[in-house]
């Protein structure tokens, strides 16, 4: 029998910053949202509040829910900066998890997500080459089931859902247009299993009746940000 203690462990303790985002998201996004809405929104002229930047990170992914292992998370992120403490975000990733044996029905394997986002950033400026924010949005999480012994019989799958993100950042001005980045992102996408190919339509299928599978993870991801 598999010793599965140590992965446990590090669930258990993926769970603490979790929830502590989730407190940091609900208590102070939206009234920091509305301060930088009614604050002055003109941009500061300095080496790190450019309009555009592009940024590709490369982490860990752990998942906050029993019968999933950790796996690796990377992605390519788009932002733009509106003023000196507003900016948005359009967000390709993937995350890969292994599975383990009985998790939603499914064989012991691994279940990829891609996720498409749309995130709103809240900054805070302060002097010095440091620039933290929190941010928050919306977007599509796409399934990609493989078990260890293939073909599974029968063939499963997750359904493709919309689904929340937020979480904290950081970024590092090493020059005038580069930055380190480091960031915690929680994803919370629910999915459930089908057998595939499809029976019926998606669109007959009501979602109440479904058996729901959180697929909720932690993302540490450390990135490269260049301004342009």
């Amino acid at each position: 029998m598999t010793d599965n203690s140590g992965s446990e462990d590090v669930k258990k303790t993926a769970r603490m910053p979790a929830a502590l985002l989730i407190i940091i998201g609900v208590c102070l996004w939206f009234p920091a949202l509305n301060f930088g809405l009614s604050s002055d929104g003109r941009v500061e002229e300095g080496t790190n509040l450019r309009r555009w930047a592009m940024e590709p990170s490369l982490g860990a992914a752990v998942p906050t829910e029993n019968g999933l292992g950790t796996g690796f998370s990377y992605g390519l992120g788009v932002h733009k900066r509106f003023t000196n403490k507003l900016g948005v975000e359009v967000f390709l990733g993937r995350d890969s998890l292994s599975v383990e044996e009985g998790f939603a029905g499914l064989e012991a394997g691994r279940l990829d997500y891609t996720s498409l986002l749309w995130n709103g950033y809240l900054f805070v400026p302060i002097k010095g080459r440091i620039l933290p924010y929190a941010f928050i949005g919306v977007g599509f999480y796409f399934y990609d089931y493989k078990p260890n012994s293939d073909p599974a019989n029968p063939d499963k799958g997750g359904v493709d859902r919309f689904a929340l993100n937020f979480g904290l950042g950081m970024d590092y001005m090493i020059s005038d247009r580069v930055a380190l980045t480091a960031k915690a992102r929680y994803n919370l996408p629910k999915t459930w299993v089908e057998d595939l190919p499809r029976p019926v339509p998606i669109g007959s299928v009501d979602p109440r009746e479904q058996d729901i599978v959180l697929i909720y993870t932690l993302a540490f991801t450390m990135g490269l940000k260049y301004y342009f």
